[in-house]
């Protein structure tokens, strides 16, 4: 039996590499990127470098062609009409080879086994952190022995103790950490990173490198999935294209789709499997009349910048010496800067109401 998962991301590796634990399936991944090791490098893999990959300006200097699809979304009327960058991983590894490392897990207590099972946990160094750190954290949350490493950065950024200041000023409650389903109250964030090396984990570095192992596994690296194929409702195969050369990978057994929020609707529209009446406007062939690629939402980000009187990342951007410094740490003992992709704490909070207040 033969299995094909259109997309290499943090859901498709993972999938792949269970998967390829049954030595009766056939598995294979189509990716339209390749290796962010090798597109993308330091960019990817060292975490302070996350926001250099976060840009969300619409210059084309600023989004790396070979890790990202390069959408720009539309001009908004809410942000002066102007067009920004949306970010979606095209690599091996997906988003997670390209966005920061940060690990937390929601509610959902029936899904806590998966999430144990997929990690290898490793408690803070705080001798490596240094002498203000004292981070606590609940070990019922983690796993040990599964392919993500799950840790802690070997640097503790200096502004903590004046967040940690701000938040009890709050009346925030601390929490240990935010894998135990509690997303209330401010904590320490564990990060995916191995913890010898300082380098960012993803799906790629922790599922990828695992499925490689097996015989009955495949990659087709920076090949477009353009259509999946059908015999009546049943899905048969794909269609691809590596280099300009377009073919079929057949499935027997089903075709999984994995290709992220937007690339997964625009792929069941392209084949078949959407509203009818957008299907019609482009003389797509209707399988199934579903309301795919509608109603998508996703959460804002802002970011305010104040002046401190403390060391930040900021430093990393100008001050050649901090930086010289920063790289002899990251590689002779991976501590500083380098190790960290810009934050320790998270605080949640509630959305205020948009409710008009009451007149009785």
């Amino acid at each position: 039996m033969r299995q094909e998962i259109i997309g290499g991301g943090t859901a498709g590796l993972t999938v792949a590499e269970r998967l390829s634990e049954d030595p009766t399936i056939s598995v294979a991944v189509i990716e339209a990127g390749g290796f962010y090791e090798l597109d993308n490098g330091n960019l990817s893999q060292i975490p302070a470098f996350y926001a250099k990959n976060f840009n969300q300006t619409a210059a084309p200097e600023t989004i790396q062609p070979l890790i990202d699809w390069a959408y720009t979304i539309e001009p908004q009327v809410g942000l002066a009409n102007r067009r920004f960058h949306y970010s979606q991983g095209k690599t091996l590894g997906g988003s997670s080879g390209r966005n920061s490392n940060i690990f937390t897990r929601w509610a959902w207590d029936s899904i806590l086994p998966y999430f144990k099972r997929s990690i290898d946990f490793t408690p803070p160094d705080m001798a490596k952190m240094g002498v203000d750190a004292n981070i606590s954290y609940d070990p019922a949350a983690y796993g040990a022995g599964g392919p993500l490493h799950v840790a802690y950065s070997n640097y503790y950024q200096p502004m903590n103790p004046g967040l940690i200041k701000g938040f009890e000023a709050l009346n925030l409650s601390y929490q240990p950490g935010f894998s135990s389903g509690r997303m209330d109250g401010y904590g320490y964030l564990a990060v995916t990173i191995n913890p010898e090396t300082q380098i960012k984990d993803s799906s790629e570095t922790a599922f990828l490198s695992g499925a490689f192992n097996a015989t009955n596994f495949r990659v087709y690296k920076n090949t477009i999935a353009q259509k999946i194929l059908f015999e009546g409702t049943t899905a048969t195969g794909v269609q691809v294209e590596t280099a300009g050369l377009s073919y079929t990978l057949e499935a027997t057994k089903e075709v999984i789709v994995a290709a992220g929020v937007t690339r997964s609707p625009q792929m069941l529209m392209v084949s078949g499997i959407g509203p009818k009446k957008i299907l019609s406007q482009h003389n797509i062939p209707v399988i199934v009349d579903r309301p795919v690629g509608q109603n998508w939402q996703d959460h804002c980000a802002f970011e305010f910048q104040y002046k401190m009187n403390v060391e930040g990342n900021a430093a990393l951007e100008g001050d050649k010496q901090y930086i010289y410094q920063a790289t002899e740490d990251f590689l002779r003992t991976q501590t500083g800067p380098l190790t960290n992709w810009g934050g320790d704490i998270l605080a949640p909070t509630e959305k205020p109401s948009t409710k008009a207040p009451s007149t009785n």
